[in-house]
């Protein structure tokens, strides 16, 4: 029971946050759509009981793009503390599960794209790649794992097709409504 609790409090943590990022960047009806949203979804509620990864992805996802998006639109000068946030959600966020690399690309892509080159924007950089630095320890390990289950037949042959994976996505966040 004790470790179940560190999920559900990394789960109501992740539900603050996402209020707290809806709030700041839209409104605070957009905060509370988004975090009763979430609360209400069967597969994220599902993983409040189980001592698995998935509410602390969330809560370093709804972390890392809050400070992110501080940082890069605030008007006045940054505080040492929110330098070392946005370097630790970074490392938190990746080191939590492999597919938050996806998340990464977009952020990466919105940063190189759409956010002003100035000195935030190198200092910005520099933090997250300080922040995924670390893992690049791991990428021999990331490297023999693709190539070991890249061999099972049954990896293979039992793999979805993306529009299976996209109906089941969908399926999964309708909470089975379709």
């Amino acid at each position: 029971p004790a470790l179940r609790m560190v999920s559900v409090w990394f789960g109501l943590l992740a539900l603050a946050w996402v209020y707290r990022l809806g709030r700041d960047y839209h409104s605070s009806a957009a905060g509370l759509y988004a975090a009763v949203f979430m609360a209400g979804l069967t597969l994220y509620s599902y993983y409040y009981a189980h001592i698995r990864m998935y509410t602390l992805l969330t809560l370093s996802t709804a972390c890392f793009l809050w400070i992110y998006l501080r940082l890069i639109h605030a008007k006045r000068p940054i505080h040492h503390y929110e330098w070392v946030m946005l370097w630790l959600s970074t490392l938190v966020f990746l080191s939590t599960h492999i597919f938050s690399i996806t998340l990464m690309a977009v952020v990466g892509l919105y940063h190189l794209l759409l956010v002003t080159k100035n000195r935030r924007w190198w200092q910005v950089s520099a933090i997250i790649i300080a922040g995924g630095a670390p893992l690049l320890l791991w990428l021999p390990v990331l490297l023999k794992g693709f190539r070991h289950t890249s061999t099972f037949s049954i990896v293979t042959s039992n793999a979805l097709t993306p529009p299976e994976i996209f109906f089941n996505m969908l399926l999964v966040y309708s909470n089975s409504l379709l």
